[in-house]
């Protein structure tokens, strides 16, 4: 819950404390990366994305990940520090619906989004 509110100082002693599971799901299905980066809180996702084990392609139960969702609300600061995360999947699926971040954002009419989509996935719009 702290990652969705963008609470930094908090988020520091949580990822500092010894056996801190960054990828941790709630009984909801989500997790920290998918909160922060659907609520646009940038240093959060940061500070996540450079947390020990970190899966920057992580699932929510509901075949949600945090390109996708980011795609959906048009944040893009965080759409680019999460495409330069190490591993990040931008041609991810998702696996319920077959919806891809380059079409969310289209979709959800977030030009500035679909620009940086654009620049580095495989998939197409045509």
């Amino acid at each position: 819950m702290t990652a969705l509110s963008g609470g930094m100082a908090v988020v520091e002693v949580l990822l500092a404390a010894e056996g801190i599971d960054v990828n941790q799901v709630k009984r909801s299905g989500t997790f920290p990366l998918l909160m922060a980066a659907q609520d646009g809180h940038e240093a959060v996702v940061q500070l996540l994305l450079a947390a020990e084990g970190v899966d920057v392609n992580q699932e929510a139960h509901n075949g949600a990940f945090s390109l996708l969702l980011v795609a959906l609300s048009g944040h893009a600061a965080v759409v680019e520090v999460l495409q330069a995360a190490e591993g990040a999947d931008v041609n991810q699926v998702a696996p319920i619906n077959s919806a891809f971040p380059l079409l969310m954002a289209a979709l959800s009419g977030h030009g500035a989004v679909v620009r940086l989509y654009s620049a580095h996935s495989a998939h197409t719009l045509t």
